[in-house]
């Protein structure tokens, strides 16, 4: 399999990630919802989270489990976090960091497939997606 390299300069940063404007709602800015993390495993979601911050994603929520709110909450105070995945209209959704001893991660990932609009998946993830057929969901422009 052939791959198309990508560089990325200023410009195409400046572009794809602009500055928000000083009057924008958090939500002008763009909305993910990241699942990520299971039992104690903090990090996957550590640094999804962060990472969503770091590019300027405007407003993110985080589904995460009941043991990781108390270590997550402390160094992500701008996430939104929940228990469950909801469909909140999200521009993008990023799966699967740290979700391998999730219960429940399966179904999460077919509600996750119901609508259209991005999806990154990790390893994990992209394992779920070939088990569990999902690609049957996928009827929209795939990239």
């Amino acid at each position: 399999m052939e791959h198309e390299e990508i560089r990325i300069d200023e410009n195409i940063l400046r572009n794809e990630f602009p500055l928000a404007k000083a009057d924008s709602h958090k939500k002008d800015n763009g909305v993910l919802s990241v699942v990520c993390g299971s039992g104690m495993m903090a990090g996957a979601a550590i640094f999804n989270l962060q990472g969503a911050s770091v590019v300027g994603t405007g407003y993110v929520y985080g589904v995460i489990t009941d043991q990781l709110l108390p270590v997550l909450a402390p160094l992500t105070p701008w996430v939104v976090f929940e228990k469950e995945y909801t469909y909140h209209g999200e521009k993008a959704v990023l799966a699967g960091s740290g979700c391998n001893e999730r219960v429940g991660f399966e179904t999460t990932m077919k509600e996750i497939f119901q609508h259209e609009r991005p999806i990154i998946l990790d390893a994990y993830g992209l394992h779920l997606y070939k088990m569990l057929d999902l690609d049957k969901f996928w009827n929209w422009k795939t990239r």
